[in-house]
């Protein structure tokens, strides 16, 4: 299904050098955003323009992006996954990054209770759970490190 602007849910790819970014929007918000090697939806077209498409695009060419709850559809993400997306842009904005303890030390949790949540977000890049690394090195990333550093390199992070 292509986009466009009457339309309030639709499926696109965004082609990458990394690979696909799949997303999925319903309600004219964000559902679910899956980074593969291969795309799950009809790749997007050039003249797809939605706004929360718009972002994203931006973001991938290396703009600073920011996001907000409101765009977020509500059965996307937990209540703590919700907390800890103001936390990350609070702590761990645009072109830097937070460990899981120190995310954990602000949530009142721990590490592991971070360390999951993170490992079942469903809206990598929005929920921004590349930013979180471990105290000795990069961590863990749903999508597989070589996504985490393409995005990490994105915002000018080397790690």
């Amino acid at each position: 299904m292509l986009p466009n602007p009457c339309m309030r849910n639709f499926t696109v790819s965004i082609p990458v050098s990394m690979g696909y970014v799949n997303v999925d929007i319903r309600d004219d918000k964000y559902f679910d955003i899956a980074l593969r090697n291969y795309p799950r939806y009809t790749l997007i077209p050039h003249d797809c323009r939605h706004i929360l498409i718009d972002k994203l695009l931006h973001y991938l060419k290396g703009e600073k992006i920011a996001w907000d709850l409101n765009e977020i559809h509500d059965r996307a993400l937990t209540n703590f996954q919700k907390k800890m997306f103001l936390a990350l842009y609070k702590y761990a904005p645009y072109g830097t990054v937070i460990t899981y303890g120190q995310l954990a030390k602000y949530l009142q949790s721990s590490p592991r209770g971070v360390a999951t949540a993170l490992r079942y977000n469903n809206l990598p890049i929005v929920l921004p759970c590349h930013r979180v690394v471990a105290k000795n090195g990069i961590g863990g990333f749903s999508a597989g490190l070589k996504w985490k550093r393409y995005l990490l390199q994105l915002e000018g992070v080397n790690i």
